[in-house]
């Protein structure tokens, strides 16, 4: 076998046969999968597993959590979720000249910006929003309990990823709450109307 193998390398038909192999295409077929809605509930099950699934899952993709999202015309979100894991995860994607609804939520969310410029209000209740700018590689993280809302005032589409506990979105912290666009005061659209016309965006809120 040895004899023949090399053999074979001598004359360049092993190497051939090698590139064949990897550049000869690959058969393929479309699969499709029927994913059910967000808002399902799981079936009850003795099987292990169960609870912690009915914990780290349902938290996130029940009717109330799932009914805050998207944020706004145009935002579209990625979740991602690990069996077994502490912390969740999404990507979200907003419009040029669009921001998102104020919300809050529970402890241990960190926002990182992928691209784009703007900035994000911050506010406890009761209190004067303060303004955090950003751009690419930026980190946010907004403290429990906290306001927060997201402006993209660059002249490309915003894209950041969440990552965030369990606790983030976890009823015994209140779960996540929203604001619709007509709740927040008028000064902070005027705020958003002037850094748009700053960079030649035009504000996308109708």
């Amino acid at each position: 076998m040895t004899r023949r193998i090399l053999a074979m390398l001598a004359t360049g038909a092993l190497a051939a046969g090698v590139t064949a192999a990897i550049t000869a295409p690959a058969a393929a077929r479309p699969v499709t999968y029927t994913l059910p809605a967000e808002s399902s509930t799981l079936k009850k099950t003795a099987e292990p597993g169960y609870q912690r699934a009915e914990l780290q899952c349902v938290t996130c993709h029940s009717r109330d959590y799932i009914t805050t999202q998207p944020r706004g015309k145009g935002t579209r979100n990625m979740y991602i979720h690990m069996s077994g894991s502490a912390m969740l995860a999404h990507v979200s994607q907003f419009p040029v000249g669009r921001y998102k609804k104020a919300h809050r939520h529970g402890p241990g969310a960190h926002v990182f910006l992928l691209d784009s410029t703007g900035y994000t209000l911050m506010w406890n209740e009761g209190e004067k929003p303060e303004r955090y700018d950003w751009h690419e590689g930026t980190c946010i993280s907004p403290p429990s309990g906290a306001w927060h809302q997201h402006y993209n005032t660059g002249n490309q589409p915003c894209k950041f990823v969440a990552l965030h506990a369990n606790t983030a979105v976890q009823s015994e912290e209140r779960g996540v709450e929203q604001l619709e666009f007509d709740e927040v005061d008028d000064s902070m659209k005027r705020m958003y109307a002037e850094e748009c016309a700053k960079n030649g965006v035009k504000v996308d809120m109708d």
